[in-house]
């Protein structure tokens, strides 16, 4: 049902004016506002607050921000329909494409690590657009969820694929074909994760990135996606980072996950409201 209607919505909506999506998702930042309980707000608030050590009111700017941001990012996924190798450069601009290329002509394929950060579900789909081998590596849903489906659906179309973080002999065998497994790092995976300074606390972390990588010693590349005062998306793609595996696993398994907080870090810091506040972390 939830999959039929987001179909629905998208095909309606894909066909309004660019100013008039625009228009809309302010609307529904606005009214997503509103509604969220007082809990909520100040939960967020307090986290952005104590997080960048700033007064509750500026946080709270960036907090409402924050919503405004992921309405946007909510209108732009109905939108995947009018997507096209011919036409995401119009929404989507690569920096930095050199160091993947360069990874990639390594042949061991290429492990990318982002988080939950601008229009993170945009990175997988448009780089798969642009000719690259992308695999998105997602966590299983307790129960089927319809949105999930249809992002799905237009990440196949895009020539991308799909795997979830259970299916690992798979995510190890893209690899080895050379591919890309595009993994979200900042997941609360506790007491599985390894804990790591971020944004000035412990934080439990997602590993597979670092482990993927030295299994096949293939290298990592961090990547994010944030919104430019054009409207228009900037994919930024660091260097590639390598695993010591001079060092015992754990250590390295660590020591590389850490240098890729630091990097999420200060992404976030660059633009805190096109992070995902709302995960308790």
């Amino acid at each position: 049902m939830t999959y039929q209607l987001v179909r629905c919505i998208s095909w309606i909506f894909f066909r309004l004016s660019r100013s008039t999506q625009l228009y809309i998702s302010h609307i529904l930042g606005n009214i997503f506002w509103r509604f969220l309980s007082n809990k909520r707000k100040l939960s967020v608030t307090e986290n952005i607050s104590a997080t960048l050590t700033m007064p509750e009111q500026e946080a709270k700017k960036i907090a409402r921000k924050n919503i405004s941001h992921f309405s946007k990012m909510f209108m732009d996924m109905l939108c995947y329909p009018l997507l096209s190798k011919h036409n995401i450069n119009q929404i989507l601009r690569i920096h930095g494409a050199e160091n993947i290329d360069n990874a990639l002509a390594l042949g061991t394929g290429v492990v990318m690590a982002t988080g939950h950060y601008g229009n993170w579900k945009l990175l997988g789909t448009g780089l798969a657009f642009y000719g690259y081998p992308m695999v998105s590596i997602a966590r299983r849903q307790q129960q089927t969820n319809g949105f999930e489906r249809f992002l799905c659906e237009y990440l196949t179309l895009s020539g991308g694929k799909s795997l979830y973080t259970t299916e690992v002999r798979d995510i190890v065998r893209i690899l080895g074909e050379n591919q890309i497994p595009l993994i979200l790092i900042d997941h609360d995976v506790q007491p599985n994760g390894v804990w790591v300074d971020f944004l000035g606390r412990k934080t439990s972390m997602l590993p597979g990135a670092a482990i993927l990588a030295r299994i096949k010693n293939a290298p990592i590349v961090p990547a994010f996606i944030t919104e430019a005062p054009d409207e228009i998306y900037d994919l930024y793609i660091y260097p590639p980072l390598t695993v010591d595996k001079t060092q015992d696993k754990c250590t390295c398994i660590k020591e590389t996950m850490q240098t890729l907080s630091h990097i999420l870090e200060e992404q976030i810091r660059k633009q805190p409201h096109e992070w995902f506040w709302f995960h308790n972390r």
